[in-house]
């Protein structure tokens, strides 16, 4: 197993760092609990510019870049496009009656610009939340109930298989997924997180579709071979609580990380990056 090191790339402030998205030549990334969506310039040498906060004005669980501009955000219990020429939110799905503890967490588009997002419960009681898809028509369909921390998500490059993270059962589960109609069936479990390694958090997929998994509460970021379910290298971070992954930069090789704060670090909340030898690919688009 190979072991890494990652460096502090931008301080852009937050408490609860989550869910980068690459779109060039920017890194994007919320804060959860702040509410915030962060833009940080990426300079033709790598280093970071100075961050750019918008406040969407309650909590963010993630975001995706939208064919027609802006980004679909997924605020605490309704979508929305947000435009950041203007600050414009216009809302496009709305969940009825939500609980009030509920707020969907991490999302991400399939190829076909489907977004597909998940919920939690703010105390993390477990089997209260659901995965639910919003598709371009804009009609949202519910693909699992009794999901406890909804988390990770990530396509194989043929777009056939769904790979997915619900937090606290420590595993990675394989589902067949139609490009077709957005559907889901035949789980699998592919990765099993030891014990005492962190609970699996966001996720992104390289080009040889190996599994870049942020542990929280793990100190690092593990790369997995969806194929055998084996670690392959371990990236080091210096905070505890590593939230999410993706890769960016000119050549899509640069793996940045997000974190959040946890009082034992005085890099909590700030971003990292590391040059692993693996080479991503840009985000897919919503196309609702």
């Amino acid at each position: 197993m190979e072991n890494l090191t990652a460096d502090v790339w931008a301080d852009p402030g937050a408490r609860l760092g989550e869910g980068p998205l690459w779109i060039s030549p920017d890194l994007w990334s919320v804060d959860i609990l702040e509410g915030n969506l962060y833009r940080i310039p990426c300079r033709p040498d790598g280093s970071a510019g100075d961050p750019v906060t918008y406040h969407l004005g309650e909590s963010i669980g993630s975001a995706a870049p939208c064919v027609h501009g802006g980004l679909a955000a997924a605020l605490k219990n309704s979508i929305v496009v947000f435009n950041p020429e203007n600050g414009s939110i216009k809302t496009i799905f709305e969940i009825q009656d939500a609980n009030p503890k509920l707020r969907f967490n991490d999302g991400k588009c399939d190829p076909d610009g489907r977004f597909l997002v998940g919920t939690m419960h703010q105390d993390s009681m477990p089997f209260l939340g659901r995965l639910y898809s919003l598709d371009t028509d804009l009609s949202m369909r519910t693909l699992l109930n009794n999901v406890s921390i909804s988390n990770g998500l990530a396509w194989s490059s043929s777009g056939s298989t769904l790979y997915y993270v619900d937090t606290p059962t420590l595993k990675v589960q394989a589902f067949d997924y139609s490009l077709v109609d957005g559907a889901i069936s035949n789980p699998e479990t592919i990765i099993e997180i030891p014990e005492g390694m962190g609970l699996p958090d966001g996720m992104t997929i390289d080009t040889n579709g190996n599994l870049w998994i942020a542990l929280w509460n793990g100190g690092g970021v593990g790369c997995w071979d969806p194929c055998d379910g084996k670690l392959l290298s371990f990236i080091k971070v210096p905070v505890r609580n590593v939230t999410s992954c993706t890769f960016g930069g000119v050549d899509m090789r640069t793996l940045f990380i997000t974190t959040a704060r946890d009082g034992a670090s005085p890099y909590g909340g700030m971003v990292f990056s590391c040059r692993p030898g693996a080479c991503g690919t840009s985000p897919h688009l919503f196309k609702g």
